[in-house]
């Protein structure tokens, strides 16, 4: 909610909080959304080089267990902290690495019914 309504400090506290609980317990998919989250909050924050370090740990996690969606995801937030770093390679770079998961994701639409398709 915090996170929603850009309270990013207090959205960070509870992202944090919730990571270790979250490891605990060995709940690798939310541990990887957690880092993504902290990753993101971070580049809104205008702290690129942390957000690309929380964002790498969620991108490793997601690329064991299968996450393809979140992988997009990470790479996408992980190409915007490129952007802000000023390093536009780095950004090309994660980005492409995005839209090729993303074709991924559309090629496997086919396996797919009809109905689910549309």
């Amino acid at each position: 909610v915090y996170y929603t309504f850009g309270d990013d400090q207090k959205a960070l506290e509870y992202f944090i909080q919730s990571l270790e609980l979250i490891r605990q317990v060995g709940y690798q998919r939310q541990e990887a959304r957690n880092l993504n989250n902290i990753g993101a909050i971070n580049n809104r924050l205008g702290r690129y080089s942390t957000a690309l370090e929380y964002l790498s740990q969620s991108l490793l996690i997601r690329k064991q267990i299968g996450d393809l969606d979140g992988e997009a995801t990470t790479l996408n937030n992980m190409m915007n902290a490129g952007r802000g770093l000023k390093k536009p390679r780095l950004a090309a770079l994660f980005g492409k690495q995005a839209v090729n998961v993303y074709q991924q994701l559309r090629s496997k639409i086919q396996e797919l019914d009809k109905e689910t398709q549309r």
